[in-house]
């Protein structure tokens, strides 16, 4: 499983359907999966019940679907705050399409739907989850300033070599690169035909 982490706006959903296309997967994106699961949009979920209870569902939406057949998968930006979710990662390629906090800015200006984008200490979340990010990848791949095919060609070239010796568990240090799915799991965007190049799509 290839597993897409990254700060909100860095590009995960645009470069996730790239990438899965260019592999023959299926891409599964977790925020739809809780949207799925909840019968409700994120944001709704994080003003209606608390950030507390969006965090059980995308944990328990992570778990199943890394569980299930091979894919692409998206992880929303909090998730890898808990520790479980982190535990789960370990058996899979981790991708940190890496971000700065001014392109952050520049890619989600105006854009209400990212609840996180309004709480105070941005700049204090953003560096914590990097640090994160950084500490789980295999791969990292910067994004900003660069098309989504070129992140998406970027990621390709990193990953297809860890895929080939899927027998090596070791972890190493991350590198800096230059089926349909289970039924009831919705494969978000599964054929992405004419995927669009625009990072700041990402959730």
């Amino acid at each position: 499983m290839i597993v897409l982490v990254g700060f909100m706006g860095a590009g995960k959903t645009t470069v996730g359907r790239l990438l899965a296309t260019r592999l023959g997967l299926p891409f599964v994106d977790t925020d739809h999966v809780v949207e799925a699961r909840a019968g409700r949009p994120v944001r709704e979920i994080f003003t209606t019940d608390g950030e507390a209870t969006f965090r059980d569902l995308e944990q328990a939406a992570v778990e199943e679907v890394l569980a299930g057949p091979q894919a692409v998968v998206s992880l929303g930006g909090g998730a890898c705050g808990r520790e479980a979710t982190r535990e789960v990662l370990r058996e899979h390629v981790v991708v940190h399409l890496d971000v700065s906090l001014p392109e952050v800015r520049r890619r989600t200006a105006g854009d209400v739907s990212r609840p996180v984008l309004r709480r105070p200490g941005l700049e204090e979340l953003h560096a914590a989850r990097r640090t994160v990010f950084h500490e789980i990848a295999d791969v990292e791949v910067p994004t900003d300033g660069r098309r989504a095919e070129d992140v998406a060609g970027g990621v390709f070239d990193a990953v297809a070599g860890r895929l080939a010796q899927p027998e090596n568990g070791a972890r190493d240090a991350p590198l800096r690169a230059p089926g349909r799915p289970e039924a009831g799991i919705p494969a978000a965007d599964g054929a992405p035909a004419g995927a669009s190049n625009d990072l700041a799509e990402d959730r």
